[in-house]
């Protein structure tokens, strides 16, 4: 990560966040930047989603962990999650009550640790608790994830797109945000990418891996931000053929 971005603040303090999403991707993008931060001088602190599986990989740096807030009711779709919106109404965007306790309780965590740089990874909530607070703010992910703030959502399956659907689904969480937005006497969203605006935007995977990629400008392109896997790393098989690394996980349907 370019460290100017970070610099920039007036003081020290950084939050990193982890709020949608499984698997330990997130984590270890966090802990990588939080053990760079750290060694620079910044006091860094993670909420994260899952703290069950985080102690291996904050263990060797100085950083104070919390538990992220986050929607634990578990509701299913008939049919496959095809855009943000819906991985958004089963994650506590379905209900105005349900919605509004879990932004307080990110408004809450971001007011008591006043973050000079907020970073962001997956953390639709954190960034819509976050967009009076006066922090830098930095989203970063894989791309998918991070829509370009003022442009309209894509659908994650773009070969197969159901523009109406995907559309319906924009709507109802639009709503329910704007709903929870009046409450607290703040203005609207224009649209659900707004969320999104964000001083920095990291994208840990190529440009041609990117969702957004056509719609980005600025945001930085670093596809190994780690040091890599707490296993042993996979060894190829000499050959001259392309080598192809797939992430599985477990129990897909794909």
């Amino acid at each position: 990560m370019d460290h100017n971005h970070i610099n920039a603040a007036t003081n020290k303090n950084i939050l990193c966040t982890w709020e949608l999403g499984g698997q330990l991707g997130h984590i270890s993008r966090l802990a990588h930047i939080t053990k760079a931060l750290a060694g620079s001088g910044y006091s860094c602190s993670v909420a994260l989603k899952d703290l069950s599986r985080a102690s291996p990989f904050f263990s060797d740096h100085a950083c104070q962990l919390y538990q992220a807030p986050v929607f634990l009711p578990k509701i299913k779709m008939q049919r496959p999650i095809v855009c943000l919106p819906d991985a958004l109404l089963l994650s506590g965007y379905l209900k105005t009550v349900e919605l509004q306790g879990l932004l307080q309780a990110w408004t809450n965590l971001i007011n008591i640790l006043n973050p000079s740089v907020l970073i962001m990874d997956y953390s639709p909530t954190a960034a819509l608790a976050a967009r009076n607070h006066p922090c830098r703010k930095i989203h970063v992910g894989t791309g998918y994830q991070q829509p370009v703030a003022g442009k309209p959502i894509k659908d994650w399956h773009p070969h197969q797109a159901q523009p109406e659907l995907l559309q319906r689904q924009e709507d109802m969480v639009l709503a329910t945000i704007n709903q929870v937005l009046a409450i607290q006497h703040q203005d609207p969203l224009a649209q659900l990418s707004d969320i999104y605006a964000a001083d920095y935007t990291l994208i840990t995977t190529p440009p041609e891996f990117d969702l957004y990629a056509d719609r980005r400008d600025g945001a930085r392109y670093q596809s190994q931000i780690g040091p890599g896997s707490l296993e042993a790393s996979v060894q190829f098989k000499p050959s001259q053929r392309p080598k192809v690394l797939a992430y599985l996980k477990p129990g897909h349907p794909r």
